[in-house]
């Protein structure tokens, strides 16, 4: 879908131009997120697949970045959104 390689392309920009720790787990997210709306019908995407996505970045930056609720960091203001 077009959202899908929306969040793909700014997943790829995000890690050719931001150095560091934020730009890795920046990175990691909106892959993560791709990966799911890729998934989804080609007809748009829904608001259960957009937060399936949500859930499934906030996932994988816990899985690789090995913070979880209350470390004090990106996740703590992500996680309630899901």
């Amino acid at each position: 879908s077009d959202a899908a390689e929306t969040v793909g392309e700014i997943g790829s920009s995000i890690g050719r131009s931001m150095g560091g720790t934020s730009g890795i787990i920046y990175t990691i997210f909106f892959k993560a997120a791709h990966s799911v709306l890729k998934a989804s019908s080609h007809s748009g995407v829904t608001s259960k697949q957009w937060a399936e996505a949500l859930a499934a970045s906030i996932a994988a930056v816990s899985k690789y970045g090995g913070a979880s609720a209350g470390y004090r960091t990106l996740l703590d203001a992500l996680i309630p959104a899901s």
